[in-house]
């Protein structure tokens, strides 16, 4: 994926909502793209990051996978 317009592509989505609609079904908590000037941030839960393009769809899902963790994780602590 060269840029957000690929990503969108990529996910068959027509907007940033509906990109973070798709990826939330694979994911808990769900997830939603934003756009932080000309850079797209990914959040889930209270985490999230930059994604850079261009990015692979292997890369991209690692992401996904490893943001939720970390949500999950903080999420976790959150209630001890």
């Amino acid at each position: 994926m060269q840029d957000v317009q690929g990503l969108l592509a990529y996910l068959r989505a027509d907007s940033l909502d509906e990109a973070g609609a798709l990826v939330s079904e694979d994911t808990d908590p769900d997830a939603w793209f934003v756009m932080d000037g000309d850079q797209l941030v990914l959040s889930m839960g209270g985490a999230g990051f930059t994604l850079e393009f261009p990015l692979s769809t292997a890369d991209f899902w690692e992401m996904i996978h490893e943001l939720e963790t970390d949500a999950v994780s903080a999420s976790e602590s959150e209630s001890e």
